[in-house]
């Protein structure tokens, strides 16, 4: 995606290849309202993902020192 400076508006414009620039969005009008907490699916989705990074980073290790322990 490429973007120009309209001098006029003072806005950057998109350029399509496949036509003119759509309407820009108005910055003060978020596209999805923001909230602070989420719902309790969205907070244990969230945990769950932090464990399951946190196992996928930690059990590598863990099974490495596991076979280097049975090769020893």
């Amino acid at each position: 995606m490429a973007y120009r400076y309209n001098e006029k508006t003072g806005e950057f414009e998109q350029i399509n290849s496949s036509g003119p620039a759509p309407a820009p969005k108005p910055a003060s009008a978020p596209s999805r309202p923001t909230t602070t907490g989420g719902s309790g699916s969205e907070k244990g989705g969230c945990i769950l993902g932090g464990l399951l990074m946190i196992a996928y980073t930690v059990l590598p290790y863990l099974l490495l020192a596991g076979l280097a322990s049975l090769c020893s």
